[in-house]
């Protein structure tokens, strides 16, 4: 039998872990290089209160293994966290702007996290009053993936509301199917049929209020079954990904 030599596989490298993009110790990111010019944003979720980016240190590697550049950010968790939390995605886009010229993003999250990606992408061609003045960018949000988020706060049971109410503080702004339009970019949205949490029909009415995007229910699937990356990879949520990103 003739023994055939098998290349290692190369482990994913990081260049930059716990770096900081502003002055609170929760502005924190790591980065993921590739030779992709499009750049990959990661949000954890975590209901707006909790979560740490570890928790999709393996998606940020899916994204850096399919070729893009990926940043993997921590940020606020102090309620109530709107417009904070948006702000700090705002901020992370103009230090990766800035320190490695980064010119188009795709944002990247999964429940809370899924809905401050859907929010700030669909909310960026909007008048800068609403939010974000304070982090004018040249380069463009192209994209988002969201998984498992919460979009209509109309559609969230009780609990899931008062922890959305609070995180909101009032503020209309902050609910993403509000921000649809037919000048949004394309956005991939998945949903797993059993969420509860998110709730999957919110998906569904986002994408109905979409003119550009693309949705898949996943059968069987409650919240976290949404997700890119859980215990081990999501094949399923990982084949729409690459077909989103290539398309």
């Amino acid at each position: 039998m003739n023994k055939q030599k098998h290349k290692r596989r190369r482990r994913p490298v990081i260049i930059s872990s716990g770096t900081a993009y502003g002055t609170h110790a929760q502005q924190v990111y790591d980065f993921y290089p590739a030779t992709g010019k499009r750049f990959v944003i990661v949000i954890h979720g975590g209901g707006f209160t909790g979560g740490d980016k570890k928790d999709f240190t393996n998606a940020a590697k899916h994204f850096q293994s399919l070729g893009y550049p990926t940043a993997n950010m921590n940020y606020r968790l102090a309620v109530p966290g709107y417009p904070n939390q948006v702000q700090d995605v705002l901020a992370m886009l103009k230090h990766l702007e800035q320190k490695y010229g980064a010119t188009e993003f795709v944002l990247y999250g999964h429940s809370s996290g899924g809905s401050l990606a859907m929010l700030i992408t669909l909310a960026a061609n909007k008048p800068p009053a609403t939010f974000g003045a304070g982090y004018p960018l040249v380069a463009k949000i192209v994209g988002a993936i969201g998984t498992g988020g919460v979009y209509d706060s109309a559609l969230l049971r009780s609990r899931p509301r008062q922890i959305w109410t609070s995180w909101a503080n009032g503020n209309a702004d902050a609910n993403v199917i509000a921000h649809a339009d037919v000048n949004d970019p394309r956005v991939l949205i998945l949903a797993g049929d059993r969420d509860t949490t998110g709730p999957w029909l919110a998906s569904k009415n986002l994408n109905l209020a979409l003119a550009n995007s693309e949705y898949h229910l996943l059968k069987g699937c409650t919240h976290n079954g949404a997700k890119l990356y859980g215990t081990r990879l999501n094949a399923t949520v990982a084949g729409y990904v690459k077909n989103y990103l290539n398309g």
